[in-house]
C-alpha cells in the first residue's frame, strides 16, 4: 500500500484501475484498522519479551531469544512501513 501510495503521489501510476479507486475510498479505514492491528501486535511483543518459559519451568525447548529478536525487527519494519505511508497520506492532503 506504501508503494501504491507513492507512485500515485509522484504521478508514476496514471492507469486508472478499479483496484486503485477501491483503495482511495477505504484507505482511512484500512489505516486505522492496520493501526490497531500494530498497536495489538507491540503489546502482545512486550508482553512476550517478558516471558520467559525456560526460566518459569514450563517449557524444555531450546531458548527462543533469538527469534523473538527477529521478530521485532519484523515489527519494526511493519511499523516503518505504517509510518511512512502515514506521512504519505498527510503530506498528500
Amino acid at each position: 500500500m506504501s508503494l501504491i501510495s507513492l507512485g500515485t503521489m509522484v504521478g508514476v501510476t496514471g492507469l486508472q484501475l478499479p483496484v486503485f479507486d477501491w483503495f482511495g475510498r477505504n484507505e482511512p479505514y484500512i489505516m486505522a484498522i492496520s493501526g490497531v492491528l500494530l498497536l495489538i501486535t507491540g503489546l502482545m511483543l512486550a508482553a512476550a519479551q517478558r516471558i520467559n518459559c525456560r526460566t518459569d519451568g514450563h517449557c524444555v525447548h531450546p531458548p527462543c531469544d533469538e527469534k523473538k529478536d527477529y521478530t521485532v525487527l519484523i515489527f519494526t519494519v511493519a511499523v516503518a512501513l505504517y509510518a511512512g505511508n502515514s506521512l504519505l497520506q498527510y503530506l498528500a492532503r
